[in-house]
């Protein structure tokens, strides 16, 4: 395991860091990316059946709203999942 240390201390940031080194690194390793708080208990087997429904060419970005129903963004706190199409436009 590989431990990636973030020295920028606006804690803000810390998400966009994660997306540049998935980009960079581990885009070609994956189809799927779930990006979750590590407090957070996943059903593994409905996620994959989930995802194994949806088309791995489609982007996806898909979470709880940040905010208000007209976020743009996700709420990284409750969980992103994210697919390989979507981390390669970052």
């Amino acid at each position: 395991m590989q431990v990636i240390a973030v020295h920028d201390k606006r804690a803000y940031l810390k998400p966009f860091y994660v997306l540049k080194y998935l980009a960079e690194k581990m885009i070609k390793l994956y189809d799927w990316f779930v990006l979750l708080p590590d407090n957070t208990f996943v059903r593994g087997f409905k996620l994959n059946e989930f995802l194994n429904h949806i088309s791995i060419s489609q982007d996806l970005y898909m979470g709880q709203a940040f905010d208000d129903v007209h976020a743009v963004y996700c709420y990284f706190g409750s969980g992103i999942i994210l697919s390989g199409v979507c981390i390669e436009k970052f």
